[in-house]
């Protein structure tokens, strides 16, 4: 019959109680004197019992740290996760959030405040992405993987993409032409017509 405790256990005798106590006093022992780098059949001679039974109790003092240590981690591995996700919770409304949602009541935000939102923007862009990185390696879904840099320009040109969607004609052609200038080692020179993804 279960409890809310878990499965009864059977009734022990007074006899089995005894016993059992003197074996978890053994292995206390057993413990410290392991911990003082003694070998078995030493710890054996000591306590006066066989070298199998110094083993078996090295053993089961390992399974139960063992067990300990693995619910300890995954306590310690739910409560970070429970973090991350506050944190991407909390950065979410910056990445979603558009240009119309930034600047209110129709006001003509100045090119500087507009750069200003764009890279905060980018730097939750970035920050989600770390947090992401954090969880895979938390749920051990990370594997070493090799990284080929194809195109440098790949990001600059996303960026280009999102801000022509997202801004005024005027607005995207000084940010793009700012960007390519930046690019170019500071030539100004005409963007490009991007598609619209």
């Amino acid at each position: 019959m279960a409890t809310e405790q878990g499965p009864k256990r059977p009734k022990r005798s007074p006899e089995q109680v005894k016993k059992a106590l003197e074996i978890e006093q053994r292995r206390v022992k057993v413990a410290e004197l392991k911990l003082k780098a003694r070998s078995v059949r030493a710890i054996a001679k000591e306590l006066g019992v066989g070298v199998g039974t110094i083993s078996r109790d090295i053993e089961a003092v390992f399974a139960r740290t063992r067990e300990f240590a693995n619910a300890s981690i995954r306590a310690e591995r739910a409560i970070s996760l429970a973090r991350l996700e506050l944190a991407t919770e909390a950065i979410l409304p910056t990445i979603t959030t558009s240009a119309d949602e930034v600047f209110e009541d129709g006001e003509r935000p100045s090119f500087e405040d507009l750069a200003t939102a764009m890279g905060s923007r980018l730097d939750a862009v970035d920050r989600l992405v770390k947090l992401d990185a954090r969880k895979a390696k938390l749920l051990g879904l990370e594997a070493p993987q090799a990284i080929v840099v194809t195109a440098v320009d790949q990001g600059i040109d996303r960026i280009l993409s999102i801000a022509q969607r997202e801004l005024p004609a005027e607005w995207f052609e000084r940010l793009a032409a700012a960007i390519l200038a930046e690019g170019s080692g500071g030539e100004a020179r005409e963007p490009e017509e991007l598609p619209v993804h």
